[in-house]
């Protein structure tokens, strides 16, 4: 698939579907008759709290991210508000190669990289006591859009309803195939299906939408929007009759998505944003009456709920079948933020609310939308979302990434959580060596490079958990103030696929290294690195340094090299050398009185290289990459 690149290149999309109503397959023999004792028996079994009633209506806008149980039997597909574009409600159920917590349902790189992936089914309903002939009448719609900010399906990748004819058998309905080239901009579309068949007219129907992917990750995605079947509907009956909201409030955050408190208190005129957005849309044919309100509300702690702001509720007529905007100015809960004042361990928590109203809508779930601005002990670019991978790739040699973060307060670092996303392949035995700057010569004047902390031999770890991050704990807290660095080195031609969320940019904090020249990033997005400050708090999912290399170990020069690599030895007559590799695998071992080693014959990687003196007063190591 076409995932990877050195950076990252963010997918665009044209639409081009092919979709097409199938007929129902003559299965004669395989099903149970409408009436006869077997049909009664299955009946008899099933539980009548477990079926539902016409209408099924389902717009995903819940704040989940698995469908609802009472509607759903099954978790596969990843409800969210974040891949979809050009929207027409808040919320779709997304299709893609990887399982309910995030595991691509192919691990490893053994066996077929395509396969059927997500299911979404329904709970029973009961369309048994329907009047004879209403079959004309009922229709199943649903609105469904290729890609939008994640991959496009490829030829061969296809998203397809199924109706079941009783209980073990399904057929195809609808299918959608994938595309030769990417779409551009893709809209969604609505699609409608008539219920035509007897058999489907009983108290247990249900209805399933399926994926083929690459199931080797976060693959080829379809989004779902507004799915909606009842009876008394015609073929012209296009119109989404509700007001939704379609974004989360902006947060009034500036700089970050996440930040400790100590960080943002004190500091609010230069952390906050001017104005707060807050967006909705009208899906009637006509215009509406609409009722608006906005509100922010705050938690410090355990502490009661106290409510920052509330705006006045506005009536106003929203045109038809259009997006629409309003817009507060943060300044009007900022004082009621200032006199929070200090909190001890950083947890303060800010909820931002929007509620638009009409009468006679058909889904009220969209009407109120939450988001949380988290003051926590993290520093975030990101959303928490990743919809791309990002990584350093192709090039021959040394590559480093770094991402820069600014303090308004000196602060201790103790660990960096990274979110490694699976793509179309493991890369969990790719190695690379984990920094941490003070400074670095990112616009190539000269100035010199101030490493605080480098761990080597490290490597991508999987958390089975949407958009989990693996947490890299250093040996030592360490002082961090003013600006600093976090990222990682590598040799590998690979892309360590770290999360990207592309609905926020930090690409004026990003840099990249290669030729022996840093570069500005012109990836818009955020890879999602998250530096963890301020006192000790329990870690989980945390990865314990291997190999350390701090000033107390001996230097190497250069490094990284293709040829003599030399030693800063203490007035040695006559040390041993040895050269591990990653594994610990001696490489080399010689007796020798000069300060210098030959790295021709080593395969280019990481290796470590140990001194030990004669009288064994000394055994110091350095880490070292051969090109």
């Amino acid at each position: 698939m076409r995932k990877l690149f050195i950076l990252i290149m963010l997918a665009t999309a044209s639409l081009a579907v092919n979709a097409q109503v199938e007929q129902v397959v003559d299965l004669k023999g395989r099903y149970i008759p409408v009436g006869s004792k077997q049909w009664h028996a299955i009946v008899a079994q099933k539980q009548a709290s477990d079926t539902l009633q016409l209408p099924f209506i389902d717009d995903f806008s819940y704040r989940s991210f698995y469908p609802d149980t009472t509607l759903w039997g099954n978790r596969q597909v990843y409800i969210n508000n974040d891949y979809p574009i050009n929207k027409i409600s808040y919320g779709v159920a997304t299709f893609d190669g990887i399982d309910s917590i995030g595991k691509p349902y192919r691990v490893g790189n053994t066996g077929s990289t395509t396969g059927g992936a997500d299911t979404l089914t329904s709970k029973p309903i009961n369309l048994s006591a329907l009047p004879l002939g209403v079959g004309d009448s009922v229709f199943f719609s649903f609105s469904y859009q290729p890609m939008g900010l994640g991959d496009y399906p490829d030829k061969g990748d296809s998203l397809m309803l199924e109706f079941s004819l009783d209980d073990t058998t399904w057929v195809k309905v609808w299918a959608a195939d994938g595309f030769d080239v990417r779409p551009v901009g893709p809209e969604f579309t609505q699609v409608f299906v008539l219920l035509d068949n007897l058999f489907y007219f009983r108290n247990d129907f249900r209805f399933r939408f399926r994926n083929r992917a690459t199931i080797t990750g976060n693959n080829d995605h379809w989004h779902l929007d507004y799915v909606y079947m009842d009876a008394n509907r015609t073929i012209t009956d296009t119109v989404l009759r509700d007001i939704t909201v379609l974004e989360e409030p902006t947060t009034f955050l500036k700089n970050f998505t996440m930040m400790p408190w100590n960080q943002f208190s004190g500091y609010e005129a230069t952390e906050t944003q001017t104005n707060v957005t807050l967006c909705y849309r009208n899906n009637f044919a006509a215009s509406s009456s609409i009722d608006f309100r906005y509100q922010a509300f705050s938690q410090v702690n355990s502490a009661p709920t106290n409510q920052l702001f509330a705006s006045p509720q506005y009536n106003f007529n929203a045109l038809p079948q259009s997006d629409s905007c309003f817009t507060f100015g943060a300044a009007d809960y900022l004082t009621p933020l200032q006199s929070i004042g200090a909190v001890d361990n950083d947890s303060v928590l800010v909820t931002l609310k929007t509620n638009v109203t009409n009468i006679g809508d058909i889904s009220r779930n969209n009407d109120s939308v939450y988001n949380k601005v988290e003051f926590y002990n993290l520093l975030a670019y990101d959303d928490g979302t990743a919809e791309k991978g990002y990584g350093l790739a192709g090039a021959a040699g040394l590559k480093r990434f770094a991402m820069e973060f600014t303090l308004n307060e000196p602060d201790t670092l103790r660990a960096v959580m990274i979110h490694f996303t699976r793509i179309n392949e493991d890369v969990s035995n790719e190695l690379f060596s984990f920094f941490v700057w003070k400074t670095l010569d990112v616009n190539n004047t000269g100035v010199t490079e101030d490493t605080l902390y480098v761990i080597d031999f490290q490597r991508p770890i999987y958390i089975d958990r949407f958009n989990g991050f693996a947490t890299f704990a250093l040996p030592e807290p360490l002082l961090v103030d003013g600006t600093f660095y976090v990222g990682w080195q590598q040799v590998s031609e690979t892309n360590l696929q770290i999360g990207m969320d592309i609905q926020n940019s930090a690409r004026q904090h990003m840099y990249y290294f290669s030729n022996n020249t840093w570069f500005s990033s012109q990836i818009l997005g955020a890879p999602m690195i998250r530096p963890l400050l301020g006192k000790q708090v329990p870690l989980t999912g945390v990865v314990e340094p291997v190999v350390s290399y701090t000033a107390s170990n001996i230097k190497v020069y250069p490094n990284p090299t293709n040829d003599i690599l030399y030693l800063d030895l203490p007035n040695q007559a006559e040390v041993t050398v040895k050269v591990f590799d990653v594994s610990g695998k001696l490489l080399l071992e010689q007796v020798q009185a000069s300060n210098s080693i030959n790295t021709q014959p080593l395969p280019s990687g990481m290796y470590v290289v140990q001194v030990v003196d004669q009288k064994g007063t000394f055994a110091r190591t350095a880490r070292f990459i051969k090109l």
